[in-house]
């Protein structure tokens, strides 16, 4: 390699290679090896082109030069000064191989092309492996240790043909071309970056340490470097295949596939027993429901995609924060295995970002899982050949269409692809996660089971916004409103949609769970009964939900919402509203909740002022969550309110362009005191969407705290205090999703713990054990309190109307209409509090937990050629539907009766 090249080469390079990215991580890897000993670079296939690269980027970002390589000549790209030089100095005697030698002695770095273009296996290796024997000796007989680092550039995104055509023998393939295939591919993929379609992509492998080849005594090194040559091509096509793929298939042939093999064959010959139709219509309808579901990739198309979208997102979002390192975890995953990416599902975008990030950071988008909803012209086509395969909404009752689907997915995963779809089902209007569907999962387990795919990892994925184009639409069905059949296209075509700022987006990686260890730690066999696969299912189902929503972010527009809906009183000061930011904030970030990348830095900028662990838990004071003082806020939490307040203010312009915040300001000051903020009536819904985003972290402590505020006597007994949280936690039991095997009692007692070591409860001493609470931190628990009272408000209105049911079976939609009716009325007679609480998906979550308490029954009946659902009160179980009822009530009023008990007790 050159330290200084031809001007013209220069200029050259820049033009050619500044669009070509090359991390930073990869630098840092490349120095860490450097650390370790001396550095020998190896790449796959000779190229000037490769060369010339790493020699660009090696000087920019100041790594070791390769002093020896086997490589092509760089002496026609010196400086003329230089190049005469070296035309007239005489040529060393050394052989290569002593050449090589005396520069690792030297310390210095060498690289080594594996393999000739176009070459055979055996010219392969006899134009390389002597170089790696030498690497082997001089290994075994140096101080210093070898350290080799594999390096790999991708040209063309495109994958391997599954039939090589007949020129591939003379001009190589699309990943291992010769040299006039290579210069072509380099000329078509170099302009790309500048139309946004993607750049070529570099990766450094794992650092490969020479000490775990050294030859052991009387051992002949070509042994070890045999061995040696194998791990490195190991690697390269491992990293290789992570960022092209499996071999290219078009989808009519693996279709054709499917429907060739024999045990699909047998499949559809059993599938016949219980069917009228003969074996070939059988056949031919598998053959029009696969046409239907598959998907026809190709690269182009997401590069055409990409190159549209780019511009799109920078229109709309004001940036994309992508979780690098779960990509790197991602990107160690797909080496050797298939993945499953299963993202939250909020938005149409949903679609799009997961297989925009892989491309543009150098994996294969998976393919997607899409309603057939979104299989329209053109859009459809457009989708299928970006990796959509499309699935029906309904498809219980047709056993042939659900094997169809189940032998797609497995064929998919066996040829290497990776899959991605949304477990929820479909896109949540309320901002939490929903309740996992089954239904894929399911066929991904057993495709597993069954050994048609040999190793599957689950990636779990949170894509978070700060605010969903569709948040109107959203808000509106969750208040009753009809739902639209919109989609993506109509979005993305709407001038209001691409005008606006919709804040940022984060897309954030959970715990990769791999399926075989998962089943190993359930001593759940492959082969075991369907029944305990099924179970395993909903385990692994909820398991997912939870690593989502661990996966999250915290963002400015959610601890906005947040505290302008949790906190009371008509308009909220700034002040206050900060101070109780900064309260919200402590409790996520002693949860170790993830906080998007604005706040991190804030608070960062602010850490040796916060020192927000050394706060003394004893002097609490939390008058500015209750308002009762007029007193500015001060401590910590002010401090980490106004540390973030950039960012706050930023979310709540947000809000306020879109008529879901107001602001007042008292006229004659200048104070921060007199600058409010309020929520308007119409506002309150679609905040409590944002709101939703993070407040599963706090459900806990609020579970807790509402038992702690229920009226009684002023001593709480430990045992009651424990099953009235524990009706809390079972009650919300479709709403909030917990850890895997986290008991219940090691939750509550954590929690406990924790409201003891900050002073908001006292324990007394044995034998009574009981809790006390004081009128110092009334306010804290309040809060807590009203992050679920409109919860707990809309489960206690479903409660008090079971009695509708009474005596009769009801449809269910005709009961929610009821629900719906009865809640705006209560809400405008001032007896149902929030308009929030008027919510159709917790009315329906409400009626499924009141179903599996046994006050209600269901059942389905054909109505109209259509299943309909029915409900009925059951008869007898009136004495425990006016205790839950009651037990509910005293739940929701037991802010305002704390409030008199803590009096009377001082």
């Amino acid at each position: 390699m050159l330290k200084r090249v031809a001007l013209w080469l220069r200029i050259a390079l820049w033009w050619f290679f500044a669009k070509v990215n090359f991390g930073s991580k990869l630098g840092a890897a490349l120095r860490e090896g450097v650390a370790r000993g001396t550095l020998v670079y190896v790449l796959q296939t000779r190229s000037v082109f490769d060369l010339l690269y790493f020699n660009y980027v090696f000087l920019k970002h100041r790594l070791p030069l390769a002093k020896w390589s086997n490589g092509p000549s760089t002496t026609w790209f010196m400086p003329m000064l230089h190049l005469l030089r070296r035309l007239f100095r005489r040529r060393s005697s050394l052989s290569e191989e002593n050449a090589l030698s005396e520069v690792i002695s030297n310390g210095d770095a060498a690289l080594i092309f594996l393999e000739r273009p176009a070459a055979s296996e055996s010219e392969s290796r006899a134009y390389s492996q002597r170089f790696l024997e030498r690497l082997c000796e001089l290994e075994a007989h140096s101080l210093e240790s070898i350290v080799v680092a594999p390096l790999l550039i991708v040209w063309d995104r495109r994958s391997e043909e599954f039939r090589p055509s007949l020129l591939a023998g003379t001009f190589g393939t699309r990943q291992h071309p010769g040299f006039l295939r290579k210069v072509l591919g380099v000329i078509q993929n170099l302009w790309q970056p500048f139309f946004l379609m993607g750049a070529p992509h570099v990766q450094v492998c794992d650092l490969v340490p020479l000490s775990d080849f050294r030859p052991g005594t009387g051992e002949k090194a070509s042994i070890r470097a045999e061995a040696l040559r194998v791990q490195l091509l190991a690697q390269l096509e491992q990293e290789r295949s992570t960022v092209i793929g499996p071999r290219f298939k078009k989808g009519a042939v693996i279709k054709r596939e499917i429907l060739a093999d024999e045990s699909v064959q047998s499949s559809l010959a059993r599938l016949k027993e219980t069917d009228s139709r003969s074996l070939e219509e059988i056949t031919r309808v598998a053959r029009e429901n696969l046409n239907e579901i598959a998907a026809d990739f190709s690269m182009l198309t997401v590069k055409l995609m990409a190159a549209a979208l780019t511009p799109v997102w920078q229109n709309i979002y004001d940036g994309l924060e992508v979780d690098e390192e779960g990509l790197d975890r991602v990107r160690t995953a797909a080496r050797d295995s298939s993945i499953v990416v299963v993202p939250s599902h909020k938005s149409h975008i949903d679609y799009l970002i997961i297989s925009y990030i892989f491309f543009q950071y150098g994996l294969v988008p998976p393919h997607i899982a899409a309603g057939d909803n979104l299989d329209f012209p053109p859009i459809g086509s457009l989708f299928r050949r970006a990796g959509a395969f499309f699935i029906r909404r309904q498809i219980k009752d047709d056993p042939l269409y659900k094997l169809c689907l189940r032998l797609y997915l497995a064929k998919i995963l066996s040829e290497g692809h990776g899959l991605e779809f949304f477990i929820e089902g479909g896109r949540s209007r309320t901002g939490k996660l929903m309740a996992p569907r089954f239904g894929m999962l399911r066929m991904i387990v057993d495709a597993f089971g069954e050994g048609t795919v040999d190793k599957v990892k689950i990636v779990p994925c949170a894509v978070t916004y700060e605010r969903v184009i569709e948040g109107r639409s959203h808000q509106a069905e969750v208040q009753g409103a009809p739902k639209k059949q919109e989609h993506l296209g109509a979005l993305l075509r709407s001038t209001k949609v691409l005008t606006s700022k919709n804040g940022r987006l984060y897309v954030t990686f959970g715990e990769i769970l791999d399926l075989g260890e998962y089943m190993k730690r359930y001593e759940v066999e492959p082969v075991s009964p369907p029944e305990q696969q099924h179970a395993l299912t909903q385990r692994l189902g909820y398991r997912l939900i939870y690593e989502i929503n661990q996966a999250g972010t915290a963002t400015p527009s959610a601890l906005a919402s947040l505290a302008l809906l949790t906190l009371e009183g008509r308009r909220i000061s700034r002040p206050r509203l900060l101070a109780a930011i900064g309260f919200t904030l402590d409790m996520l970030l002693r949860k170790g909740v993830r906080l998007s990348p604005s706040l991190q830095t804030a608070l960062a900028s602010k850490r040796a002022q916060l020192k927000a662990e050394t706060v003394d838990e004893q002097e609490f004071d939390s008058t500015f969550l209750s308002g009762s003082s007029n007193a500015s806020p001060s401590g910590v939490f002010a401090k980490l309110g106004q540390a973030v307040a950039e960012y706050i203010d930023e979310a709540i312009k947000g809000f306020s362009d879109g008529n879901l915040v107001e602001f007042t300001t008292v006229k004659g000051s200048q104070s921060d005191l007199n600058f409010f903020y309020g929520v308007p009536e119409k506002g309150r819904g679609e905040l409590s969407y944002y709101k939703n985003t993070i407040v599963h972290n706090l459900v806990p402590d609020a579970l807790l705290a509402t038992a702690l505020l229920e009226p009684g006597e002023p001593r709480i007994e430990v045992e009651p205090l424990m099953e009235r949280t524990l009706l809390l936690s079972r009650l919300f039991k479709h709403e909030f999703f917990y850890e895997e095997r986290a008991e219940f009692k090691n939750v509550f007692w954590r929690t406990f713990k924790e409201f003891e070591a900050r002073g908001w409860l006292q324990l007394a001493e044995e034998p009574d054990a009981a809790v006390m609470i004081t009128p110092e931190t009334i306010d804290a628990l309040t809060y807590f309190h009203r992050i679920v009272l409109t919860f707990l408000e809309t489960y206690t209105l479903v409660a008090g109307e079971l009695d509708h049911l009474q005596g009769r079976w009801v449809g269910e939609k005709d009961f929610i209409d009821h629900l719906k009716v009865t809640c705006q009325v209560r809400y405008h007679e001032g007896v149902v509090r929030y308009v929030e609480t008027l919510a159709m998906p917790t009315f329906k979550n409400a009626l499924r937990r009141f179903i599996e308490w046994g006050l209600v029954e269901d059942r389905t009946v054909q109505k109209r050629r259509k299943p309909s659902q029915q409900l009925r009160f059951v008869e007898g179980q009136e004495a425990r539907w006016r205790e839950t009822l009651n037990q509910l009530i005293c739940l929701l009023r037991g802010r305002k009766k704390a409030r008199q008990r803590v009096t009377r007790v001082d």
